[in-house]
């Protein structure tokens, strides 16, 4: 191998040394103070899935969704969708701040007996995916 190879190769690989140092980093300030990387609003519920057992027919019943806002930016919830006429949904209408919880509430209201499974759809600037909430029981 010449000369000129041998300092081709050493220059490539310093570089690639830099940059994969450089990426394991934190950011720095202009102050050179490391600051915490922007991954913005985090949506973390405590269940996803619930089971509320026998409903009385005609009766609206409420389901709360508790959730936290596990990131450093805030929450917005653009919109809830259920998954039929039958079940409405309250959301917060302001951002959910970091380490701030909320409650996001179905309120059902079975019209016929028998099982059921029913689920929101949760639309937020947490995610390009939307979040799936469900929850089930038996009309009595």
């Amino acid at each position: 191998m010449n000369k000129k190879m041998k300092l081709v190769i050493a220059s490539a690989m310093i570089m690639t040394v830099g940059v994969l140092t450089s990426a394991a980093m934190p950011p720095i300030n202009e102050n050179n103070q490391t600051v915490e990387a922007s991954i913005g609003a985090v949506m973390k519920f405590e269940k996803t899935e619930i089971s509320i057992g026998e409903v009385p027919q005609g009766i609206p019943v409420n389901i709360s969704f508790e959730l936290v806002n596990d990131g450093n930016g805030p929450l917005i919830i653009e919109r809830a969708k259920p998954s039929c006429g039958c079940t409405g949904v309250q959301y917060p209408d302001t951002p959910v701040k970091p380490g701030e919880s909320a409650t996001i509430t179905a309120v059902y209201n079975a019209k016929s007996e028998g099982a059921f499974t029913k689920t929101i759809t949760i639309f937020s600037n947490a995610s390009e995916q939307p979040q799936v909430l469900k929850f089930s029981g038996t009309v009595k």
